[in-house]
């Protein structure tokens, strides 16, 4: 038997229907799984308040107010990446000492408001096959300058997703070189071989011969062939632009699909896109070389790295 559970308001319904039945404060307590005491102090509180409910102000206050609640979840939305150690440092900064907040208590609040902890997922290391194959591609290209990588169509599709639960994602397409981006378009179905199809003859060889004239190279198959390796992201410069793009994203502006596509169509023509690339390309030369030499699970390549590039360029 619990001695000291909180009776909920059903509890207290049912104990005051069984006192006025007759019952004693220990049968009542049996019935409720609760000591025969709080029996009495329910019924004495119902009696003096003429409700059931539970008397306001009981129990410890709340440290944060709806305020802080609503600018912690700002806080939490324009960065996905804060982890509550980061939003905890933020939110008491400004805070008094007997003020200050746990990551407990920041981690439960964003709960209540629909936001949950997630841990990044980890991926397979590679296989010596798939490292064999990756050393592979730079040394059949280790000759290859500047101009040339810059003769190469980049292309691929990723998907961004609404910020609220429940809020949908939006799967697109793009293609880029180092001459600029091309075209980029909304996919609005499953991508199969008929839609992939269509996609490359409507967008990717316009994009091409726009960018770069007939003598653009297709990263896959259009006009040469450019044999390309599995589990090799960080080969293709177009996953560092997708990366770019979604740290560009205002989570606080992005209420539905329609808001989403507007902010990556603005997005995909912002200047920053444009001077990241030929950088873009130019690294990409530099890390093809690398590969020959350095151990793979060495290398470590990401967006930030360019946009500390282009910052001190």
């Amino acid at each position: 038997m619990v001695k000291d559970r909180e009776l909920t308001e059903k509890d207290r319904v049912r104990i005051k229907v069984l006192h006025d039945a007759g019952w004693s404060f220990r049968q009542i307590g049996q019935d409720i799984k609760c000591s025969h005491s709080v029996v009495k102090y329910a019924l004495e509180s119902v009696a003096g308040t003429g409700t059931y409910r539970m008397r306001q102000g009981r129990g410890r206050k709340q440290k944060l107010t709806d305020a802080d609640v609503r600018h912690l979840k700002i806080l939490s939305t324009s960065d996905r990446r804060k982890t509550t150690a980061d939003l905890q440092v933020e939110l008491n900064a400004s805070r008094a000492e007997s003020e200050k907040v746990s990551r407990m208590t920041i981690s439960r609040r964003l709960n209540e408001q629909g936001l949950k902890g997630r841990v990044a997922a980890k991926k397979q290391l590679l296989r010596p096959t798939n490292i064999q194959k990756r050393l592979r591609l730079p040394r059949e290209r280790k000759h290859w300058t500047v101009d040339v990588w810059n003769k190469v169509l980049w292309t691929d599709e990723s998907e961004f997703e609404v910020f609220e639960h429940g809020g949908g994602s939006i799967m697109v397409w793009g293609s880029i070189s180092g001459n600029g981006v091309g075209k980029f378009v909304k996919i609005d179905s499953i991508v199969n071989i008929k839609i992939y199809h269509n996609i490359l003859v409507g967008y990717g060889i316009p994009s091409g011969l726009k960018l770069i004239g007939r003598e653009f190279i297709y990263q896959q198959h259009i006009l040469e062939l450019m044999d390309w390796t599995n589990q090799s992201p960080d080969l293709n410069p177009i996953e560092q632009i997708w990366d770019l793009v979604d740290l560009k994203i205002d989570c606080t502006k992005v209420s539905s699909t329609a808001s989403l596509w507007e902010q990556l169509e603005t997005i995909w023509t912002d200047h920053l896109i444009h001077v990241y690339m030929p950088k873009c390309i130019e690294l990409l030369q530099s890390r093809y070389l690398c590969q020959q030499t350095v151990q793979l699970y060495l290398i470590k390549w990401s967006v930030r790295v360019f946009c500390n590039c282009l910052s001190t360029s």
